[in-house]
């Protein structure tokens, strides 16, 4: 009666060729590398938003420590200033008394 009830014995899996290790180990190495490219191109684009963002934050504290004639009313009028020139295509140089247009 044992041998009706018992399970069926699996047969042991099939030795793994040398080429399908070698396949495999080729397969892993192509993997790691574009890990590798993957994440130095992440690396290059964290590092070029940083480099934005510490010019973005650079420039502005030079903004605000320009001398102005009243830097207590921020970069308003100085902005706007820039705006201006910018709209009409025309360079203006701002100085503490006065803003020129020039040529």
């Amino acid at each position: 009666m044992g041998s009706i009830l018992s399970k069926p014995k699996v047969p042991a899996p099939e030795p793994i060729s040398e080429e399908t290790k070698a396949a495999q180990k080729r397969q892993q190495e192509i993997l790691e590398a574009d890990e590798k490219r993957a994440e130095l191109e992440r690396m290059k684009e964290l590092t070029a938003l940083q480099e934005r963002k510490r010019r973005a934050r650079y420039g502005g504290r030079r903004m605000l420590l320009a001398t102005r004639d009243t830097p207590e009313a921020g970069l308003g009028a100085l902005g706007s200033m820039f705006i201006a020139g910018a709209e009409g295509g025309e360079k203006l140089k701002v100085t503490p008394k006065k803003t020129e247009t020039l040529g």
